[in-house]
């Protein structure tokens, strides 16, 4: 039985794994838990927070979703349609609408 082997340049591979730890990386201030004893980076040094912070549940979710995705896209030689179509379906509107 013949095997079908999609093939892409690993530059779009590389490209869409930079995409999906970037979106992370925004993401990831808004998964911290900031309590007052808490020290952030302001820039200069490590300091107290200016206000404290609860960990957004949805930020979390996509977050670990985003990461997990990246590391495994790159653990492969490279990305099947079935996987860009199921990037798709959870990133459309419609798998978030009530």
């Amino acid at each position: 039985m013949a095997q079908l082997r999609l093939v892409r340049p690993k530059s779009r591979v590389k490209e869409l794994l930079r995409l999906l730890r970037s979106a992370a990386d925004t993401l990831e201030p808004f998964s911290r838990q900031l309590r007052s004893n808490t020290r952030v980076w302001d820039g200069e040094k490590y300091a107290l927070p200016k206000k404290l912070q609860e960990p957004d549940p949805y930020a979390l979710m996509w977050s670990a979703t985003l990461r997990t995705t990246a590391d495994l896209l790159e653990r492969q030689d490279d990305v099947t349609e079935a996987q860009l179509k199921y990037l798709q379906d959870i990133t459309s509107e419609e798998a978030w609408a009530p």
